[in-house]
């Protein structure tokens, strides 16, 4: 037990351990080291973590029979006296504590650290327990360092006082260049308000600090699993999550920023163990307009210390556990998914956090339609569009067929907790195009679903169509047409679903309709038949664009991609040029094969490759590869091997076979 420090009097000793006397006699079992002892805690977060842990310990607020007086007091908060925002700013300054970084003092005020703040490393070895409130993944460095988000907009403040017109400048600065994570629009803007901030009537030092954020900060997003993995690589004291609320709506719902941050929190902290707290429930039970003040972000006088006794009994609860071993979880897989399905031949479920979140089996009514879609895939559609849809471009379904992922994505935004503001932006937020007419391809899935012998190629399903996604019509834009009438001069696209099956030529008009449309750091793009050994297309299009995009994961044949950067028109107009060549065309198709996890769709992969080479008159290029695809076939053992495998096996074992002549018999056929 930790020695008490030394007291003036025996007064000030008895007054100090009366309290703690009086409720081990009134509940003798149970009382704990916590309770005995008075626990340090290092809180980590903003106002609703450390604001009502700092007001339990006010003496004036202590007076018997007061909400405060009931919150028990054993307790101190010690630690940085400043907030910390992000798993950045939290990394940093437990950095700072343990002596392993320092921050100049030029850059101090913009990571909100008074200059004369020093970091004693006594304290880190004194905590008992770690309280975290991240507020968002997404962060703003410099140099290197770490920003907090109160300095930044307080300079933004500075710089719309500045006159008429900077107001928008600084705004789109912020919210476009930072936070939407275009460095290069940042400084074009950044270039355009320094002459007029060096004219300024502000002092010298803020002047260059201004200068130096406005021409030099970048925003970023953090995984959240990453983070508090590397959180609790450097602490080694137990460690509690609470999460965080951007904001209340009177009607009762909560927002949080990015929209699917609380989840990802409690996903980090189910993978990690780590007990978490969610005060939002608290709020939600008392009502929004009773608990919280008229901002709706801070909790109100009447509600702060009944959420201040939840975060006091949960640092209690906290401090009585182990501290976690980061040992078991530093190397686990980034995606969760592989602990919830078991892999089956061509149905891999593999999805990267948080993404794997939306994997979440949807209510009973989005699956009603009969679909060739996995429930996996419409699962993802339909909680993508409640959970990480937030209304900053619209969602395009290119290629509804008979409406499933239609209804899917409608149902999804219908359930959303941003529906109202969604629609306020766009009214029908869902664009869904199909040429309605039967395919040969789709004419093979229709009498899979049972559809029976009643349509030929060329006959419309517009009826069939409009009669299956009726539940959610009033949100869906539905265009029947090709992808090049359905798109025109509109929108950003948030989410695109491509389920193209109209040809290499559609497949191209959709990039140049949408993917210059996507946000960088935001969009979605779903790509079905991707894994697959037809409609190579597909595949070398999207990795011939592969350094604009992140792999999110697969579902089956579909793969799951994020845009990352900004494509232009041009680049997207020029895919088709970029991809000629036949080596370039086998080198995308071996990129995409990597990509799976799945050995049967890596052999279907491999096989479309041995086609390609075969019908392009590379006969020798394509027996090479096909030994390859015997290693891997005998490797898995071709008993095992799925009939639709087995048939593309066949298949590329005819084109390479040589005829009478000694031709390969695709050599013979392609010159013929």
């Amino acid at each position: 037990m930790r020695r008490l420090r030394p007291m003036k009097s025996i007064a000030q000793l008895l007054s100090r351990l009366q309290p703690r006397i009086g409720d081990a006699l009134r509940n003798p079992g149970s009382v704990e080291r916590g309770d005995m002892d008075t626990i340090r805690v290092m809180a980590m977060g903003g106002c609703n973590l450390r604001g009502p842990l700092a007001k339990v310990r006010g003496v004036g607020r202590r007076a018997p029979g007061s909400a405060w007086s009931a919150v028990p007091a054993n307790f101190r908060v010690v630690g940085p006296p400043f907030w910390t925002y992000t798993f950045g700013e939290i990394i940093q300054t437990l950095d700072l504590y343990r002596g392993e970084r320092k921050i100049p003092d030029e850059y101090r005020p913009m990571c909100g650290i008074d200059r004369n703040f020093v970091a004693k490393p006594e304290i880190l070895k004194e905590t008992d327990v770690f309280l975290l409130e991240p507020n968002t993944s997404q962060e703003i460095s410099l140099d290197g360092y770490f920003l907090n988000r109160v300095p930044v907009i307080n300079m933004m403040h500075a710089l719309r006082e500045l006159g008429a017109g900077y107001g928008s400048q600084v705004g789109q600065w912020y919210s476009r260049g930072i936070n939407g994570l275009d460095h290069e629009f940042a400084q074009k803007v950044a270039k355009e308000l320094s002459p007029i901030l060096r004219d300024a009537d502000l002092s010298p030092n803020e002047k260059e600090l201004y200068l130096m954020t406005l021409n030099e900060a970048r925003g970023s997003v953090r995984d959240v699993g990453e983070g508090l993995r590397q959180v609790l690589s450097i602490i080694d004291r137990p460690v509690g999550l609470v999460t965080y609320t951007w904001q209340y709506l009177e009607d009762g719902r909560y927002i949080s920023w990015p929209a699917v941050f609380i989840k990802q929190v409690l996903a980090a902290a189910e993978k990690f163990s780590i007990p978490a707290l969610e005060p939002y429930k608290y709020v939600l039970e008392r009502g929004a307009k009773a608990a919280m003040r008229e901002d709706m972000r801070h909790y109100n006088g009447e509600f702060e210390p009944f959420m201040a006794g939840k975060l006091v009994s949960f640092l209690h609860a906290v401090a009585g556990r182990e501290c976690i071993d980061t040992t078991q979880a530093v190397d686990a897989p980034h995606s969760i998914a592989p602990r919830i399905f078991k892999p089956r031949p061509l149905l891999h479920v593999n999805v990267a956090s948080p993404f794997d979140l939306y994997l979440e089996r949807p209510p009973q009514y989005v699956l009603k339609l009969a679909s060739t879609m996995h429930v996996y895939e419409r699962s993802f559609l339909y909680n993508l569009a409640k959970e990480y849809y937030a209304g900053d471009g619209i969602i395009v379904d290119n290629g509804v067929y008979l409406g499933a992922s239609t209804c899917s994505l409608g149902y999804g935004v219908g359930d959303s907790d941003l529906r109202s503001s969604v629609i306020a932006h766009f009214a029908r937020p869902v664009t869904a195009t199909d040429p309605a007419t039967v395919t040969a391809p789709k004419l093979g899935r229709m009498r899979r679903e049972g559809l029976g012998d009643e349509f030929r190629v060329g006959d419309s399903v517009e009826d069939i169509v409009k009669a299956n996604i009726k539940p959610v019509s009033d949100l869906i834009n539905l265009r029947i047409g090709e992808t090049v009438d359905a798109g025109g001069s509109g929108p950003d696209v948030e989410i695109l679903f491509q389920d193209n099956l109209n040809g290499r030529d559609a497949n191209l008009r959709a990039i140049h309709m949408y993917y210059p449309k996507l946000i960088p750091n935001r969009s979605i793009v779903i790509q079905r038949n991707y894994f697959i050994d037809s409609m190579m297309y597909i595949r070398i299009h999207q990795e011939c664009l592969a350094e604009k995009f992140e792999f999110i994961g697969e579902i089956g044949s579909t793969a799951i991609f994020r845009c990352r950067e900004k494509i232009t028109e041009e680049e997207a107009k020029n895919v088709a040029a970029a991809c000629k060549g036949l080596d370039r065309q086998c080198a995308f198709l071996d990129a995409a094969t990597e990509r799976s996890s799945d050995p049967q769709r890596r052999l279907l992969m491999m096989i479309s490759v041995v086609r390609l080479l075969g019908y392009s008159r590379r006969v020798e290029e394509a027996r090479a590869r096909l030994k390859m695809v015997e290693a891997v076939v005998a490797e898995i053992g071709e008993d095992k091997l799925l009939s639709r495998v087995r048939s593309s096996l066949r298949g590329a074992r005819h084109i390479c076979a040589p005829d009478e002549s000694g031709q390969s018999l695709a050599q013979a056929r392609e010159i013929a």
